[in-house]
């Protein structure tokens, strides 16, 4: 009976396709994270970005697939693939359940910089959010806890030979290339990936795994791109086809901002103490004086409208009667609306009366 499975026998024992799932599944469980937090997001992805995304997915999986292989020891090489693993895992729920709460990805060090001072309230506020979003851990552990699965029953090889070193190494920097001129063929890609990267707006574009590669380098080494002409960038969520906006917009020019416009207060130039001490009155006499305490009411935009118009007065019914009760006179500095009544009881039908003689004034 011909077998489903090559059945060629390596050195130790094991079918060589066993050696080919190992790098396949770290490929498949790092475009898988990705696609997590497009999909979990509730964001979309253009063709190119999926592309993006696979091609530096399968780099970074034959150097991990590498890395995980440097021991000879099979448990060793496990036991490190299983760490990596772990690590990626909670890397990737991080930046979703960073995303869910800053509503845009953030680098570590910026993540940093914005719970500074606050880090026990943004661990609350993350304790709240993986226990209402659990169903996304659950959805995180699925490529670790089939790893171990798949590592237990033998199903994955983890030994390694030299050659198959040299091709991961080969494999790796083939779809390196290949990401790259892709990139350099597209102008807003390259712009990204270079002169106007943000973190940002390169998870988006290329995936997380690349966008913390990009910062981790332009860090390290500077961006080498950053003095280049500032492409015009497309819209955040990285489609083609969006209206588009530069990434560094010009400086706004300060507006003139008008003089605020000072209005007088509605007062005539009359001296009430002249009058008050020149009146035969008391009455009248005391009538100035308490006028000539009254603040005036302020000017606005609407003070002298109906200058030149005609106007009417309608006198009040001869039963309509109207009374107020004095109270404290206003300060008297500056323009402010008139709160306080007049101190004598005013009929419209009638003359005032005098204030009493023990009046303040």
């Amino acid at each position: 009976m011909k077998r489903l499975m090559p059945s060629r026998i390596t050195s130790n024992g094991n079918r060589t396709w066993k050696h080919t799932i190992r790098p396949i599944f770290i490929w498949v469980a790092l475009v898988y994270f990705e696609l997590l937090l497009i999909l979990g997001g509730r964001s979309s992805a253009s063709p190119a970005s999926l592309l993006y995304i696979a091609l530096f997915g399968a780099c970074a999986a034959a150097a991990i697939d590498l890395l995980s292989t440097i021991w000879a020891n099979e448990r060793v090489s496990f036991a490190i693939l299983t760490v990596i693993m772990a690590v990626i895992t909670v890397f990737f729920g991080v930046k979703y359940f960073c995303k869910a709460f800053f509503t845009h990805y953030m680098s570590l060090g910026s993540l940093l910089a914005g719970t500074k001072g606050v880090l026990k309230e943004f661990f609350d506020v993350m304790v709240h959010l993986v226990l209402h979003g659990f169903w996304m851990v659950l959805l995180l552990l699925v490529p670790l806890a089939a790893l171990i699965v798949l590592g237990h029953f033998h199903i994955i090889s983890f030994a390694s030979t030299g050659k198959r070193r040299i091709a991961a190494v080969a494999i790796a920097i083939l779809f390196f290339l290949a990401g790259g001129l892709l990139i350099n063929g597209n102008h807003t890609a390259k712009a990204r990936y270079g002169a106007n990267y943000e973190f940002d707006i390169a998870a988006k574009t290329f995936g997380s795994g690349t966008s913390t590669r990009l910062n981790i380098q332009y860090l390290i080494f500077g961006n080498p791109s950053s003095g280049d002409f500032s492409y015009v960038d497309h819209d955040i969520r990285g489609s083609e086809d969006d209206s588009v906006f530069p990434l560094e917009m010009p400086p706004e020019e300060n507006p003139d901002i008008p003089e605020p416009i000072t209005y007088g207060c509605n007062a005539l130039d009359i001296d009430f103490a002249a009058l008050s001490e020149s009146a035969e009155d008391p009455t009248v006499a005391a009538t100035h004086v308490y006028v000539a305490s009254l603040t005036p009411s302020q000017k606005n935009q609407y003070t002298g409208l109906f200058a030149g118009k005609k106007s009417s007065l309608s006198p009040p019914r001869p039963s309509a009667k109207r009374s107020s009760t004095p109270s404290s006179p206003p300060p008297s500095t500056g323009c402010t609306p008139r709160e306080s009544s007049s101190p004598t009881t005013i009929s419209l039908s009638g003359a005032a009366a005098p204030p009493p003689a023990s009046s303040p004034i």
